[in-house]
């Protein structure tokens, strides 16, 4: 990827890689010092070829998998976030939104216990569940002990069971439409890892979920791992589902979240752990903003960020703080992760800034 008088060499430029010495051709050439590949983007001459592909290598898979652009089939049906639960605003945190006019039963599940079966050495070895609905304070339904209830079995996950007696949390409940949010802490302040899921028991078009968002504590050790499940549409299982998904970081201070995280970065994978796409930030420092601290478009200079900007309004959403990633995609029917930590740049001297993240997936009805 060089034109005369520039050097081939066998790499895609990157500023985040340094070389101590280039080969082309036959000849090897020794750099004085480590020297990066390429130039950050936002700066005179930015070179990083690395970021363009990964952001836009699923996007350009996908160009041709359906010659019609079909998408909008497919529901969401559960989501899992694996995270570090600390203590205050470091709880863990699923949120969903039910939508319809009859009421919906869910499976709403805190895996701590459980989770050293599978080599999460700092599990949390006693979580509490707490189910809220969106805007009050005192919650629907609790529970501490996932046996110590009237019908433990109804809580009861074929492919993830939890062992009789543990510590592990769950409920069922049916849930009219609205937001609810799914709190996880440590009973008497203790601290680890621990697992929010909420799982649909049975889809239905007219009822639904349209939303599904976890927040929680994320550094460069313990990321925030979000994962969510598109059951195919049975009338055309092939068709794709259109969904935003977006990382919240600086956008949480006006919720009184103070140590928030400053600069999120996310990335998506499928089921198979196939990476699909990396995005840092929504609106790279290239775009013309009109106010630094809130998202309000100068200019638009790349597609993606027009779709995101677009659907953000078209659902109603408070805009994304420049630094918050986002990125709108039409996905296969199956499951994915979405992978969030602290963005870290030794090249441009910015470490990682651990914080308190909010993950967003959001169903896009297609016009």
């Amino acid at each position: 990827m060089a034109y005369a008088p520039g050097m081939r060499i066998a790499y895609f430029s990157n500023p985040r890689l340094q070389l101590s010495q280039l080969s082309s051709g036959s000849t090897t050439y020794a750099l004085p010092t480590p020297t990066a590949i390429g130039i950050e983007a936002g700066l005179p001459g930015e070179a990083d070829n690395v970021r363009t592909i990964n952001q836009n290598a699923f996007e350009v898979y996908h160009y041709r998998s359906a010659p019609d652009a079909l998408t909008g089939g497919g529901t969401l049906v559960n989501v899992s976030t694996r995270a570090f639960v600390g203590t205050g605003s470091q709880q863990l945190i699923g949120g969903l939104v039910i939508s319809g006019s009859e009421p919906k039963t869910v499976i709403l599940r805190g895996a701590g216990p459980a989770l050293l079966t599978y080599g999460v050495s700092d599990a949390l070895l006693d979580p509490v569940l707490r189910v809220f609905r969106l805007g009050e304070t005192s919650p629907l339904a609790s529970n501490g002990d996932w046996y110590n209830q009237a019908n433990p079995e109804g809580t009861v996950i074929p492919a993830f069971p939890f062992a009789v007696g543990s510590r592990d949390a769950a409920l069922r409940l049916t849930l009219p439409p609205g937001g609810y949010t799914v709190n996880i802490e440590g009973d008497q302040g203790t601290q680890g890892t621990a697992l929010v899921e909420a799982y649909e028991t049975n889809a239905s078009g007219a009822v639904k979920l349209v939303n599904l968002s976890t927040r929680a504590y994320a550094d460069s050790q313990r990321p925030m791992i979000a994962g969510f499940v598109v059951q195919p549409d049975i009338r055309d299982p092939a068709r794709r589902k259109k969904l935003l998904i977006r990382v919240l970081g600086p956008s949480l201070a006006q919720y009184g979240v103070s140590d928030f995280l400053p600069d999120p970065l996310m990335r998506l994978y499928d089921s198979t752990g196939r990476f699909l796409l990396e995005i840092d930030d929504w609106d790279p420092p290239t775009t013309n903003l009109s106010d630094s601290t809130r998202l309000v478009r100068g200019q638009v200079d790349q597609y993606s960020e027009q779709q995101v900007f677009d659907i953000t309004r078209r659902l109603g959403l408070e805009n994304l703080r420049p630094v918050e990633p986002a990125w709108v995609v039409d996905v296969p029917p199956g499951g994915y992760s979405v992978v969030v930590q602290p963005f870290n740049d030794p090249a441009s001297g910015q470490p990682a800034q651990p914080g308190v993240g909010l993950v967003e997936v959001y169903e896009v009805t297609v016009p």
